[in-house]
């Protein structure tokens, strides 16, 4: 009785080990000639609950229009029953706008398999948002 409760607990944490691996690499465009500032924000997107956080980047300062930065990093909670697929975003929250105020865009990144070695997902955004920025993202995700 013992070795069977020990064994399925065993093969739970096995289980339970796999990580999806999100490696996501961003061209940012800010179409003003300024400095401008910004941070991104990974996210798992739930139909029947609230958002799961996956990953946030630190906050970046570019001193030119164009800036890129990488995310590299495991995400190992599911996505619930009979759902085997991340449906995945992101914000990004920024200042690149006509008067420096603070303004944020999401982003559809993809559908990725849960414990997928990874995807190439390719989409280029053009966004203007209320306070009349400009910005333009490329994200891709790959392997």
């Amino acid at each position: 009785m013992i070795r069977q409760y020990f064994l399925a607990i065993c093969i739970f944490l096995a289980i339970s080990v796999n990580a999806t691996k999100f490696d996501i690499r961003a061209e940012l465009i800010c179409n003003f000639q300024k400095q401008w500032q910004y941070t991104a924000y990974f996210y798992e997107y739930d139909v029947y609950s609230s958002s799961e956080g996956m990953h946030t980047t630190p906050v970046y300062a570019s001193v030119q229009p164009n800036s890129s930065f990488a995310a590299s990093f495991e995400y190992n909670e599911g996505d619930g029953s009979g759902d085997n697929y991340y449906e995945t975003y992101m914000t990004i929250t920024h200042t690149c706008t006509d008067n420096g105020h603070q303004a944020t865009a999401a982003f559809f990144i993809g559908t990725v398999p849960v414990d997928s070695t990874g995807a190439l997902i390719e989409q280029r955004y053009i966004i203007d948002t209320k306070c009349h920025s400009s910005f333009c993202v490329l994200v891709h995700t790959q392997q």
